[in-house]
C-alpha cells in the first residue's frame, strides 16, 4: 500500500484492508481564557496480534494551589474489534459503537476505572483555512518516507460540551486543530508541537499566528535510523510559510529533550526562533503499539508554553509572542522515561 500525497480525511483502512498498518485521526483544543486542554483520537491498528479500533482521550486541567501549579489529568482508552468501526462515504462519517464523527461534529464516550470522558463537539475550520503535509514531496515520491502525516485543518473553532468525570465543561471559544496519520510502520521517534493561540508579549493582544512543527527520525530498511528531519508550517502576518521541502530541511534547526524544545528557521522574509517548555504535571505517558508489535512511548501535553521571536528582515523589526499553556508538545521514543508513568 502506498499512501497518497494529497491531504484528506478519507480512510485508507476502511473498509477493512489486508496487511499490517495503522491509521489515526486526532484533534486537540484549548480554550482561550481557561486553564484546560483536551485531546482525542480515533485509531485503527492491524498487526500480528490484533485488529482493533480505539478511542483515546486526555483531558487536563491546571489548578493553582498555594502558589504551585498542579494538574488533573484524565486519560482513557477503549478498544474494540476493528469490524465494529464503519465508514459511510456518502457523508464522510466514521462510527464506532457510541462514538461518531463526520469531521463537522463528533460524539465520544469512553470509560475507565472510576473515570469517564464524554464529548459532543461541533468543529468549524476558521481563517486561515490551511492544511499541511509534513512529508517532503521528494522523500514521498522516492519512497524514502512511506508514512502519511498531515494536518487536515490548522485552525478549528470548537463548540459544544465535554464531561470529564462529574464536571461538565461548556466549550464555546476553544481553538485547535485536526490531523490524519497512517503508515505500514511507525517512525522511529519524533517530537510534534502545534499552537494557534498566541499573544504579543509587549501589549498582551491576541495575534493570529499558527505554528505546526515535526522533528522525526525514520527507520530505513528496518535497520538504518535517519538523522532528525524537521519540517514546519507558520502562519504570520496573513502569510503562510510551507517549510517542508528538502531545501527547507537544511535551514530548519531543531533540538528537543524531555520537557524542552528549541527550533529555528529562516526564509527570505523572516527569521524565527522558538522555545517550548512543558509543565511536567500536565504530561501524560501513553503507550503506542507498532505494526510489528514493538512499543513506543509518547509523553504528551497540550498545555506547554511556547515563546516565539520573529525578526522581519524587510522592516528590520523583532517581535516576541507567547502561547501561555496553550501549546501541544509531545515526544515519542522507544524507551520508557522514568519521570512520567504510562497512563494508557
Amino acid at each position: 500500500m502506498k499512501f497518497p500525497y494529497h491531504i484528506t480525511n478519507t480512510p485508507f483502512l476502511l473498509p477493512h484492508s489486508s496487511g499490517n498498518a495503522y491509521e489515526v485521526w486526532y484533534w486537540k483544543l484549548n480554550p482561550i481564557d481557561q486553564p484546560w486542554s483536551f485531546w482525542f483520537r480515533f485509531t485503527l491498528l492491524k498487526n500480528a496480534s490484533k485488529n482493533v479500533a480505539e478511542i483515546w482521550g486526555i483531558f487536563s486541567k491546571k489548578e493553582i494551589q498555594e502558589g504551585n501549579s498542579k494538574a488533573l489529568n484524565i486519560a482513557i482508552k477503549e478498544t474494540f474489534p476493528i469490524e465494529e468501526c464503519h465508514y459511510r462515504s456518502s457523508d464522510n462519517t466514521i462510527t464506532l459503537r457510541d462514538n461518531f464523527l463526520n469531521f463537522n461534529s463528533c460524539h465520544g464516550q469512553i470509560e475507565g476505572k472510576e473515570r469517564q470522558l464524554i464529548w459532543d463537539l461541533n468543529l468549524m475550520p476558521t481563517e486561515p483555512q490551511e492544511s499541511y503535509n509534513f512529508i517532503p514531496f521528494l522523500l514521498w515520491k522516492t519512497g524514502i518516507v512511506k508514512n502519511y502525516a498531515v494536518t487536515t485543518h490548522e485552525k478549528i473553532l470548537f463548540k459544544g460540551t465535554i464531561r470529564a468525570n462529574n464536571e461538565i465543561i461548556q466549550v464555546d471559544n476553544a481553538l485547535g486543530m485536526q490531523g490524519h496519520l497512517a503508515g505500514l510502520k511507525q517512525g522511529h521517534s519524533w517530537a510534534w508541537s502545534h499552537s494557534c493561540i498566541f499573544f504579543d508579549e509587549e501589549n498582551g493582544e491576541p495575534v493570529p499566528i499558527i505554528i505546526d512543527i515535526l522533528t522525526a527520525r525514520a527507520q530505513i530498511g528496518g535497520k538504518i535510523i535517519s538523522p532528525p528531519l524537521t519540517t514546519l508550517f507558520l502562519h504570520y502576518e496573513r502569510k503562510s510559510y510551507i517549510l517542508n521541502s528538502v531545501r527547507h530541511i537544511v535551514k530548519n534547526k531543531s533540538k528537543y529533550i524531555p520537557l524542552y524544545w528549541e527550533f529555528s528557521t529562516t526564509t527570505d522574509n523572516i527569521q524565527l526562533y522558538a522555545s517550548i517548555e512543558a509543565d511536567i504535571s500536565t504530561v501524560v505517558g501513553v503507550r503506542y503499539e507498532d505494526t510489528d508489535c514493538s512499543e513506543l512511548y509518547c509523553y504528551n501535553t497540550k498545555m506547554a508554553t511556547m515563546k516565539l521571536i520573529i525578526y522581519d528582515k524587510e522592516l528590520n523589526k523583532k517581535r516576541k509572542f507567547i502561547s501561555p499553556s496553550k501549546c501541544a508538545f509531545e515526544w515519542v521514543q522507544r524507551e520508557l522515561w522514568e519521570k512520567v508513568p504510562i497512563s494508557i
